[in-house]
């Protein structure tokens, strides 16, 4: 008897990383491990030079 059933991972797990086993109630159990994807840098302030001819 064969179970096929696919899932689009979330950003931030790597596929190699994803295990899997049955519990001793019979349920198979994934686990992925998540990384967060790095804080976005703060916009920096550029101070810009305006001429008037």
């Amino acid at each position: 008897y064969e179970f096929h059933r696919y899932y689009v991972l979330p950003q931030g797990v790597k596929a190699d990383d994803v295990t899997c086993k049955y519990s001793t109630e019979g349920v198979l159990v994934v686990q992925a491990p998540f990384t967060p994807p790095p804080e976005p840098e703060p916009p920096k302030e550029t101070d810009i030079e305006i001429k008037r001819e």
